[in-house]
């Protein structure tokens, strides 16, 4: 899934969906830069189904805004061989 449609999938309310799927994107993160180091660990902690359990794992409250800040760290850290999915 694009980080886009990522994106519109959390606009929309689904922000544990949307988390499952960013979580593909752990594997592709650059590892020279603090910060990516930090998201692709972020996202590496995250349950990889999506169930009653993720609210223990996962920030109950992320603002749409916070979410958004998540997906821009993510494209900001892909690797510049990474190329975007279609879908």
């Amino acid at each position: 899934m694009s980080l886009n449609s990522i994106r519109e999938l959390a606009r929309k309310g689904r922000q544990l969906n949307a988390l499952r799927f960013l979580k593909e994107y752990a594997d592709q993160l650059r590892d020279d830069d603090e910060e990516c180091i930090r998201v692709k660990e972020f996202l590496k902690t995250i349950p990889a189904l999506n169930d009653e359990s993720w609210s223990m794992f996962i920030p109950k409250y992320m603002s749409d805004d916070d979410f958004e800040r998540l997906v821009d760290l993510v494209e900001a850290c892909l690797k510049p061989h990474f190329s975007f999915p279609d879908s």
